[in-house]
């Protein structure tokens, strides 16, 4: 029997459900309780069903679930049901479901957990799955996405693409004015504004501000972080006083955060080794990969994983193909050498216990030291967030409907010829562009749930030969002129119709009959009543305003596109 790890990586668009580095930061090297990792999912046997089993292989929950669940923190996990939502449940035998079905939803921390309803907006949800608070607006502006509490902080951002924090109420202590901003991680956090990026306190004081050129890459831990100067394409360490420990140098490809008074360093030859928090080497860079635990370091080298001490001593030759970072305290972790699962110590003994057919475990474990990822949830914060589901469908509506006037759609007239269509957009077609074709087209500028495409359609080529009367000599000596095409032009006619095609995405994108119900009531706002369906074609309404002499053909027959035709409708 082949046993194998399974390693999840999601995509945040369709669940978030990974804690963040700053999580796994400390489940890896404190004793912070909330914040360990008892428990993970395993397959017993290739035919099974996901069940719980903690770090020495002791089994909680039994062939059970059809989806992977995920690890286990503070007693729940979470798994997708067959309706691709997600739940949340305890981690006991006899197991029981906290709260609703959510589209998305986090891991508690901080005691709350960020969870989204379908349709739904954010909302903060306590250990009995109650609701705490729902996050709608900041001001005018729709709150989007929010992220779990860290050091009693979360981060939310709004439609505008602002960064600012909650406390544990819900209320905004820090408003959003921030083009970005992390998470907090011992009361400091990284934010962008302007071009300015710094690392503040939760009152806003600015602790480190950086220069243009330099990038931290990671939150201060043990009061140094990791930079990047860009300009020089090299790495340094600096403390809070923006003072060097290690200057940028291009030696030095990379630095992880510090970790127990060391941090991982790569050299140029993608090789790693360990300094301490004085800027001394420990080890030297030789092995491939190091991933720091409490008191041990799993290492890689010749494309196997094993296990030293901080003094380089080897604990475990390179056997494994992949080892588990320990958890906290925890004795024992699982590891596999490519054809089964067994537990091991820190001694890297195997312990006889019975091997799974395979175990889950989040990519992100492999952090604090994973040199893809920033190390404190920078930029994206791995999976440490989530997105309102909410939108409001006459808003968006409007910002379509904008573009529709009684003159044209955009800056594009109702009536136009093919040559001041191209002239509108600035757009220089070829003749192959152009040939044979009834149409001209233009991408509009969309928005986050949308895309905009306009169609000009005429009744004839769009262009046209030109001709030109050219003398033919015959062989009796009798010539004779012959039209030939000598070129193409613009055909001087106007269009047909004009075509606003619309196609749903991201929040609207299942939403395509709300959506059409709100451009329609905007449509009769403005006059336009219902007329026919075209025969033949029920799914092709006819929508005529006589004042504007106006009509829409709506096409709705393909899924998630809206199409509105205008043509002239003088009776």
């Amino acid at each position: 029997m082949k046993h194998i790890f399974n390693i999840i990586k999601k995509d945040l668009s369709t669940i978030l459900i990974i804690a963040s580095s700053i999580t796994l930061s400390l489940s890896c090297n404190s004793d912070n309780t909330e914040n360990e990792v008892p428990y993970i999912s395993f397959k017993e046997n290739k035919d099974d069903r996901w069940g719980i089993t903690d770090w020495e292989g002791n089994i909680i929950i039994e062939n059970e679930f059809n989806n992977t669940p995920t690890y286990v923190k503070n007693g729940v996990f979470i798994v997708q049901n067959d309706e691709n939502l997600y739940e949340m449940y305890t981690a006991e035998k006899h197991f029981r479901k906290i709260g609703k079905e959510y589209k998305s939803i986090i891991l508690f921390n901080d005691g709350l957990a960020p969870a989204v309803e379908p349709k739904g907006h954010i909302q903060y949800i306590n250990p009995k799955g109650e609701t705490v608070f729902t996050l709608e607006k900041y001001k005018d502006k729709n709150i989007i996405a929010a992220t779990s509490f860290y050091e009693d902080k979360a981060v939310i951002v709004t439609e505008d693409k602002k960064y600012g924090y909650i406390n544990k109420k819900g209320e905004v202590i820090i408003p959003p004015i921030y083009d970005y901003a992390s998470l907090f991680y011992n009361n400091c956090a990284f934010v962008s504004k302007d071009g300015e990026k710094m690392f503040i306190d939760d009152k806003k004081r600015i602790l480190v501000k950086f220069e243009d050129k330099q990038m931290p890459l990671s939150l201060p831990s043990e009061g140094l972080f990791p930079y990047n100067n860009k300009e020089q394409e090299s790495c340094g360490i600096k403390d809070m006083n923006n003072k060097d420990i290690i200057k940028a140098s291009p030696k030095y490809k990379w630095f992880s955060g510090f970790v127990n008074g060391y941090s991982v360093f790569y050299n140029n030859n993608d090789d790693c080794g360990l300094i301490n928090s004085k800027g001394e080497t420990v080890i030297r860079a030789k092995y491939q990969d190091m991933i720091m635990c409490e008191d041990v370091i799993i290492y890689k080298d010749k494309d196997k994983y094993g296990l030293i001490s901080y003094s380089d001593k080897t604990i475990l030759a390179p056997t494994y193909n992949t080892i588990i970072p320990f958890q906290g305290n925890n004795k024992y972790t699982y590891a596999c050498d490519g054809d089964y699962v067994v537990l091991i110590n820190k001694k890297g003994e195997e312990i006889n216990n019975k091997a799974f057919f395979e175990v889950s475990f989040p990519s992100n474990f492999l952090i604090p030291q994973n040199r893809g990822s920033y190390n404190l949830a920078f930029y994206e914060y791995n999976t440490d967030i989530v997105y309102s589901d909410y939108v409001d469908i006459d808003s968006e509506t409007q910002k379509v409907m904008s573009l529709i006037t009684d003159k044209g759609i955009d800056i594009v007239p109702y009536f136009v010829k093919p040559e001041e269509f191209a002239n509108l957009y600035n757009k220089e077609y070829t003749v192959d562009d152009l040939k044979n074709e009834i149409k001209m087209t233009t991408e509009l500028k969309g928005g986050d749930n949308f895309d905009l495409k306009i169609d000009v359609v005429f009744c004839d080529d769009v262009i046209v030969p030109k001709y030109e009367n050219v003398w033919k000599d015959s062989y009796w000596g009798n010539g004779y002129y012959e039209k030939e095409i000598t070129g193409y032009c613009y055909n001087d006619i106007y269009n047909n119709t004009i075509d606003l095609t619309i196609s749903l995405k991201n929040k609207l994108y299942d939403r395509t009959e709300e959506f059409l119900q709100s451009v329609i009531k905007s449509l009769g706002n403005r006059g336009y009543k219902y007329s026919y369906s075209r025969p033949g074609e029920d799914d092709i309404d006819v929508y005529i305003n006589e004042e504007l002499s106006k009509g829409i053909y709506i096409y709705d027959n393909e899924e998630h596109i809206i199409r509105l035709s205008f043509f002239n409708a003088v009776s």
